[in-house]
C-alpha cells in the first residue's frame, strides 16, 4: 500500500485498482507517464526480452534521472517480493481493512504470490 500512502502524503489522489489494472497500460490512473512506467515494471520484473527496448522508451519519455529513480523503484519491490516467495511469507489479511478491502479489487488475489496468503 505504499502507492496509497505516498499519494497522500503528496496530497494527490490516485485510483489504486487502475494504478495496477491487471497489466493494462492504457488504464486512467491518473499517474504522470503511467503507461510507460507499468510496461517497463512488467517487462522488468518477468526479465522480457523487450527489456532493453522498454528501457529506452522510458528514459525518451520521462528522462533519464526519472528512469534511473524508476529502475531503482522497481528493483526494491522486486526484491521485497523475491524474499517473500523466498521464505513463504503471505500476504497478512491481518492488516487493518482499508488495505486487505483494496485486494480484490486490484487484482492481488490472482497473483502467482496470492497461492501463499491462507484465506
Amino acid at each position: 500500500m505504499f502507492l496509497r500512502e505516498s499519494s497522500n502524503a503528496a496530497g494527490e489522489s490516485v485510483d489504486l485498482k487502475a494504478a495496477v489494472a491487471a497489466g493494462d497500460p492504457d488504464a486512467d490512473s491518473d499517474i504522470a507517464h503511467a503507461p510507460i512506467l507499468l510496461v517497463f515494471a512488467e517487462s522488468a520484473n518477468r526479465l522480457a526480452d523487450a527489456l532493453p527496448t522498454t528501457w529506452y522508451r522510458l528514459v525518451d519519455e520521462i528522462g533519464a534521472d526519472a528512469a534511473v529513480e524508476a529502475a531503482q523503484v522497481v528493483s526494491i519491490f522486486r526484491a521485497l517480493n523475491a524474499m517473500a516467495d523466498a521464505t513463504g511469507i503471505p500476504l497478512d489479511r491481518g492488516r487493518p481493512p482499508t488495505d486487505a478491502d483494496a485486494l480484490p479489487d486490484m487484482g492481488f488475489d490472482g497473483w502467482v504470490t496470492a497461492a501463499n496468503t491462507p484465506g
